[in-house]
């Protein structure tokens, strides 16, 4: 029943939406003729509608189950309180400070040993 229900709705969709299609260039085409404005307001509002159903099917067809549990890895341990938010906060920006102070200690290790390579080449020359 769900499938034929979704079914029915994305192909009406479908087809509402090639309605509007169509209606919208035949306003164009018959632009210079003096086709009416009322035309092209059909096609937008069909094209709208078509859209909205496709989607609509097209999401319905595959629901997420978002209430489901999300496993926690081993390394993340489980907040209670705003005094354990706090914590978890702290503990995060000092792995955070000593991260960046490696990668600028990196950093300008790599500078020198470019700097000393290319001397070294300077050097020779």
């Amino acid at each position: 029943m769900l499938k034929k229900l979704l079914l029915n709705k994305t192909l009406i969709g479908f087809i509402l939406f090639l309605l509007g299609v169509a209606s919208d260039a035949s306003y164009v085409m018959g632009v210079g003729d003096g086709s009416s404005f009322l035309l092209l307001i059909a096609g937008i509002v069909l094209v709208t509608i078509g859209a909205f159903l496709l989607v609509k099917g097209a999401n319905s067809e595959g629901k997420m189950d978002f209430s489901a549990p999300i496993s926690a890895s081993s390394d993340q341990t489980p907040i209670t309180g705003g005094q354990g938010a706090f914590s978890r906060n702290s503990q995060l920006v000092t792995e955070w400070t000593k991260t960046n102070e490696m990668k600028d200690k990196l950093r300008i290790l790599e500078i020198s040993a470019n700097a000393e390579a290319g001397g070294e080449d300077q050097s020779q020359s």
